[in-house]
């Protein structure tokens, strides 16, 4: 059993359509940010994450590839586990990402700029509103930028 844990919650249209209304018993909207996913085997993971080339010109591009487990890249019209999309940042997960994919696979740019030498690509898993998984899900693969 998996426990979804999302860090806001409010009577939006994603958690919504996401979970399904939040109702007590008296059928009055329930706000809870802390519910089970009872048919999740399991907490999400990111089995592989592919990086090709792993040598690239400053604003070249890769071919990024993952593969997750009890996590749907995507919407998903069934619910038991988290879905959503990764990020995929270069260097540090505390800047804008580089790509925000919605599938399997994608073309990400590193940037012009990017200095000479080794860096990090890092996948992390998000919600379809963009909030980080909890725990934290990640990634990475190194590359060097010449």
């Amino acid at each position: 059993m998996y426990r979804c844990q999302t860090t806001r919650l409010s009577n939006s249209f994603f958690h919504d359509s996401v979970h399904g209304l939040l109702r007590d018993r008296a059928g009055r909207h329930r706000l809870s940010d802390d519910h089970e996913h009872d048919e999740c085997p399991g907490a999400p993971t990111i089995d592989s994450f592919i990086v090709t080339p792993t040598s690239v010109a400053a604003g070249g591009t890769v071919n990024a590839m993952g593969k997750v487990s009890n996590y749907t890249i995507g919407h998903s019209g069934e619910h038991s586990c988290p879905h959503g999309h990764p990020h995929i940042y270069l260097d540090d997960l505390q800047v804008n990402p580089l790509s925000m994919p919605m599938m399997a696979s994608s073309t990400v740019t590193i940037p012009a700029g990017t200095s000479a030498g080794k860096h990090q690509l890092i996948a992390r898993l998000h919600a379809e509103d963009h909030q980080i998984i909890k725990p934290e899900v990640t990634a990475s693969v190194d590359i060097e930028v010449k």
